[in-house]
């Protein structure tokens, strides 16, 4: 139900940013939002608690942002602590962000690797990233020992295992089965 509720104020936003041309503006603003509610779980909880009054959630949250986002922004925090709906800010910023993501054909893809990846190595791929799934690719990395090479990809919902113990996995399983062809 939050939700279907965080998604309609998200929408409004979106409508107000195309409306005034800053949606970029207000994306990079949400972000902060996102990231300070997940990051900050006194700040989150304090949005969560009914016992506070609003008009203390809403000095909190000024004292909090102002200085880190655009006006029209902390209108539209001010319009959600006036409704009592700041339990929901942060599933908006999430749902603003994926809106955004929809308009401008972009998935989130987290890449894991064995060492860290140079600038030419994430470059070539994310280009292969966008070639499998015809979007544009907004990548972040992750370091996981337990691979030994290559990389894994979460890019939406598709896992892709580029990993050398999955390559050699599937070069076992041929052998297996006798398919691979003979090479001389």
């Amino acid at each position: 139900m939050d939700q279907r509720i965080a998604l309609r104020y998200a929408q409004a936003l979106m409508d107000i940013g195309k409306e005034k041309n800053s949606v970029a503006e207000i994306a990079g603003d949400m972000k902060v939002v996102r990231d300070a509610l997940h990051d900050v779980h006194e700040l989150k909880a304090m949005l969560h608690t009914p016992v506070i009054r609003p008009d203390i959630k809403r000095k909190v949250v000024h004292e909090v942002f102002q200085k880190h986002v655009s006006k029209d922004v902390m209108l539209f925090m001010d319009l959600l602590l006036k409704k009592g709906r700041g339990d929901i800010l942060a599933v908006t910023a999430d749902e603003f962000l994926r809106l955004l993501d929809i308009d401008t054909n972009t998935v989130a893809a987290h890449i894991s690797s064995a060492r860290t990846l140079d600038e030419s190595a994430k470059q070539q791929i994310v280009a292969k990233l966008e070639k499998i799934s015809s979007m544009k690719v907004r990548a972040s990395y992750s370091l996981d020992p337990a691979l030994r090479g290559g990389f894994v990809a979460k890019v939406g919902d598709t896992l892709i295992d580029a990993s050398l113990q999955h390559q050699l996995e599937n070069l076992r399983e041929e052998f297996k089965t006798g398919s691979m062809t003979r090479v001389n």
